[in-house]
């Protein structure tokens, strides 16, 4: 599926909402926390010409906004508790 070049596509999407899973995972088990994650995006932002790759930076710059959303603690607290049947 074909989309114009301000919109994000499907794929584009799912792999958005993975990255933040997956960051949100390393945050509740304490494997990183949202500072160093936030500063390490940041880095990878700077690397995105405004110019020439804008919606590459515009994606870094809504996963680092996602990271630093304090909305997020509830969801980075349930991962946090162990699941039943675990130790």
């Amino acid at each position: 599926m074909e989309s114009d070049e301000n919109t994000l596509r499907d794929c584009e999407v799912a792999l958005m909402d993975t990255l933040k899973l997956v960051f949100e995972v390393f945050i509740a088990k304490g494997i990183s926390n949202p500072k160093t994650l936030s500063e390490a995006l940041s880095r990878q932002a700077e690397v995105y010409s405004p110019e020439t790759m804008p919606r590459a930076r515009w994606i870094v710059e809504q996963l680092q906004e996602s990271i630093n959303d304090p909305r997020r603690k509830e969801l980075r607290e349930a991962l946090a508790r162990p699941t039943q049947g675990s130790a």
